[in-house]
């Protein structure tokens, strides 16, 4: 989060003083319900799989951005991006199937409805705000909030545990992390104020096959032949909405 708030306030430090209270209000509620995604997501994964928790919070949480789409922001799509939105939730389901027999507890299985409501919630409070507002400032002021409620719950719970060693540790995955969040939620935030919210949060959800990937090579974790057939499946659909 520091990372994420640091390249906001640099690259777009112009835009600073330009806040209004749309700005303000949206850059809250998303900067605290981002944190509590981020926070409810790391806890998770220490007792599910990458390639089972994402997948299976991501198809649900696109099945109601789609829906929150037509409702809230009465998106008109054409036939072909309709059958490429749903081909992407025939591809993300057929990429969980098998995950269908895991057993969850019901502590986890909180944590991934948690992690549904936030994930759905973010894009919504996003769409709101490429839309009021300033999207540059958005995000300085998002990251900062998303920053404060962090540092308060770690504050909270974690400050018995932490020390300077650990804080040493965490500085290269925190980058890395901060990173590559900052740039694909700028990308994100550019393509919820250019398209429609249903279309653009599909093809978002599409990052769980790149997680597939990803986690077949740093972690070992299994890229079998039907993932690969649903990732050329996943291309397929993007190709649809594009033509639509």
């Amino acid at each position: 989060m520091l990372i994420q708030f640091l390249f906001a306030f640099i690259l777009f430090f112009s835009h600073f003083n330009l806040i209004s209270w749309n700005v303000f209000l949206y850059a809250s509620l998303w900067g605290s319900s981002y944190a509590l995604l981020t926070l409810l997501q790391m806890h998770a994964l220490h007792y599910v799989e990458t390639n089972t928790l994402f997948p299976i919070t991501s198809v649900s949480a696109l099945t109601v951005s789609v829906i929150a789409g037509y409702f809230l922001f009465g998106d008109i799509l054409s036939y072909l991006q309709i059958l490429g939105i749903l081909l992407v939730i025939l591809t993300v389901f057929l990429f969980v199937y098998k995950s269908s027999k895991i057993k969850w507890s019901k502590y986890v299985l909180l944590f991934g409805l948690g992690i549904i409501f936030f994930s759905t919630f973010n894009k919504i409070i996003q769409k709101f705000g490429v839309d009021t507002g300033d999207i540059y400032n958005l995000q300085i002021y998002q990251y900062f909030i998303g920053l404060l409620l962090v540092g308060i719950l770690m504050f909270i719970f974690e400050r018995k545990k932490y020390n300077l060693e650990k804080f040493k540790l965490s500085i290269k995955s925190g980058f890395l992390i901060g990173s590559f969040a900052f740039f694909g939620g700028f990308a994100l935030l550019i393509a919820l104020s250019k398209g429609p919210f249903s279309l653009i949060t599909s093809i978002h959800s599409l990052y769980i096959l790149i997680t597939a990937i990803i986690a077949f090579f740093m972690f070992n974790e299994e890229l079998t032949l039907k993932k690969i057939l649903l990732i050329c499946l996943a291309i397929i659909a993007v190709l649809l909405m594009r033509l639509g």
